[in-house]
């Protein structure tokens, strides 16, 4: 965002903005800076299904309070796990995978979960309670 705007997730999911915005950086249409907050358009809903299915795995259960786990469904290896907050901000990065992650510690949300296989990479949502 940057030293004079910022950013808020309510627990519905939707984005607010708030602070200067003279290169448009709230995201809303407009370069028009705003003391109250702003409503950022999502382009898909941040809500979760209750499996996130790809071809190569599911991740389970979700929304998650601790544990996640994590199925290949290729049988492939997983070699890295990048877990990143809705803004983009990397909260966990893991080189040492096993098929269950301790999420507990994050906050509350909606977050990107990215696995690096020999196969590929594969990105799903979730959500923390």
């Amino acid at each position: 965002m940057g030293n004079q705007s910022a950013a808020a997730i309510k627990s519905d999911g939707s984005i607010w903005t708030w602070g200067w915005n003279n290169y448009g950086q709230l995201g809303n249409g407009s370069t028009t800076n705003s003391l109250s907050l702003v409503s950022v358009a999502c382009p898909s809903s941040l809500k979760t299904d209750l499996f996130v299915k790809s071809a190569k795995n599911i991740i389970y259960p979700n929304p998650v309070n601790a544990i996640l786990k994590i199925q290949m469904n290729d049988q492939s290896r997983i070699d890295k796990i990048v877990i990143s907050d809705v803004l983009g901000k990397t909260v966990f990065n893991n080189f040492s995978v096993q098929s269950e992650l301790d999420v507990s510690n994050l906050k509350k949300g909606v977050y990107f979960i990215k696995i690096y296989s020999d196969k590929g990479i594969t990105t799903s949502k979730f959500s923390k309670e």
